[in-house]
Order: structure tokens, then C-alpha cells, then sequence
């Protein structure tokens, strides 16, 4: 993706470096794609230690920073998330970018509001990067590089929530507990979304499981069925339509003579 994003649209690239960064934090921190678009300025805070991390902390893949994002899905959920030095530096990045490229066009003595910045019409820099933009972008960027899943489909990477679901699955994989898990996702201790779990194993799950081997017992003979369609009040039962189909005794075409 680097390589396409950034290089010139006569070289076949899509020429927005923005793009580029966005999608980058997206699969590295499996935050929301609204989330990214929606940083701070200066979203980096250090963290809360007496010890500032070392530089081969860093070079390890320590955490070394803090990152505040915009959480607009679950309430009273967490704002914030530790993340590596590879993080900081794409964010450092951006700004170095955003104060080169754009801030020749905004109006003297503004401070932008935002890490990603629409192109147009934000003289005050004080709207995001367009998401429609983020949307035509992925979605041309597919087609040049023609990819395609095991069934020949083009890979519509507008569905940007599985790189959420792939950094959730991937913390998992590597032994990270469940409540842990959910905390640098975002997400409340009881709120599970996208986190599979298999009730068997899990006491705490809302619906209990249902024993193995366990098939639906017959119905009671003296329990009626169920009509597929309820009645209101004061409306009768809709007619049996079979019974439409069968003439009454008392039709005229019906009687002798």
C-alpha cells in the first residue's frame, strides 16, 4: 500500500499520503477507521511512569506512549491506548506532512484541529479527512493491483473492520487475556462484539449452553400449535387457505336437479 498510495497518479499511485497513514494505524492499532480520522492534532501523551522507556525499550516494541482517540461508539468505554515507537512515528510523520503541505493554505494564525485534514475548503483546518476520499481510495487501489480472494472477487477493502477483528483475534492468539483484550479494543468489561466466545468454557456468558448431544423434546399432546399468524384484537383467524379451495355444499352450482 505504501508504494501505490504514494506515488504520483501519472505513475499509477494514488498520490495521498494521508490514506496511506491512516490505513497504517488502522491495522496497527485496530482502532475504528473514524477513530483514526478523527485524532488530534497531537493525540500522543507519555505515560503515566517514572521511567521514561529507553531507547532499545523501544526498538523492542515496548510500549512508549499513549494515544487518546475519539470514542464515539460506547459510552463511558475507554479513550486511550498504549502503543509502540512504529506508532509515534507515523503520527509524528503525518504532522510534519500536514505542516508542509497544508498549512500554506489555511489563514494566518490557525491551529489545525485535527492529525487528518481534508484537502479542500478547510482554510480554518478545522475539518476532517473526508471518509468518502478513504472509501475511493481503497477501492481503486484494489482494482490497479487487481487483488482477489480465493473465489476470484475483488478484496473490498472498504470493509475496514476486519483489520479490527484480525488485531483482536491476533492478541488472543498470542495468550493476551480476554479482559485485557477488550481493553485495548475499546470496549466495556460485558461488552463483547466481535469476540467469539464458546459458552461452554465461559460461566459468565448470558445464554447457557445446551448440553451435548440435546435434541427438542415432542410436543405435549395437549399443547396446541402455534398459529403463524396472531390475531388482533377483535380480528378473527385468517381462514385456512385450503379450505377457500373447497366449495360449499350449499353453492348453487352445486345443488341437484
Amino acid at each position: 500500500m505504501t508504494i501505490i498510495e504514494v506515488r504520483p497518479e501519472e505513475d499509477g499511485g494514488l498520490n495521498d499520503e494521508q490514506i496511506m497513514r491512516i490505513m497504517m494505524l488502522v491495522a496497527r492499532t485496530g482502532r475504528r477507521i473514524s477513530e483514526i480520522r478523527m485524532l488530534d492534532r497531537d493525540p500522543l501523551f507519555p505515560l503515566d511512569q517514572l521511567n521514561p522507556p529507553s531507547e532499545q525499550d523501544a526498538a523492542d516494541g515496548a510500549f512508549v506512549a499513549k494515544l487518546r482517540y475519539q470514542q464515539t461508539k460506547i459510552e463511558q468505554a475507554p479513550d486511550t491506548m498504549l502503543v509502540d515507537a512504529e506508532i509515534v512515528a507515523i503520527i509524528r510523520e503525518q504532522q510534519q506532512w500536514v505542516d508542509t503541505r497544508l498549512a500554506p493554505r489555511w489563514a494566518p494564525g490557525t491551529t489545525p484541529k485535527y492529525l487528518f485534514l481534508a484537502h479542500k475548503m478547510n482554510r480554518h483546518a478545522d475539518k476532517a479527512y473526508v471518509l468518502e476520499r478513504v472509501h475511493q481510495g481503497l477501492a481503486k487501489f484494489a482494482q490497479r493491483l487487481d487483488i482477489r480472494d480465493s473465489f476470484g472477487r475483488l478484496v473490498d477493502f472498504n470493509r475496514t473492520h476486519r483489520f479490527r477483528h484480525t488485531k483482536a483475534t491476533s492478541l488472543l492468539n498470542a495468550g493476551v487475556p480476554l479482559h485485557v483484550v477488550q481493553r485495548y479494543m475499546g470496549h466495556l468489561p460485558d461488552h463483547d462484539h466481535g469476540v467469539r466466545r464458546d459458552p461452554r468454557r465461559h460461566a459468565r456468558s448470558r445464554v447457557p449452553a445446551l448440553p451435548q448431544g440435546h435434541r427438542r423434546g415432542p410436543r405435549p399432546a395437549d399443547r396446541p400449535a402455534r398459529s403463524l399468524r396472531h390475531a388482533g384484537a377483535g380480528q378473527a383467524h385468517r381462514p385456512d387457505p385450503a379450505q377457500r379451495l373447497v366449495p360449499s355444499a350449499s353453492s348453487p352450482g352445486l345443488r341437484e336437479g
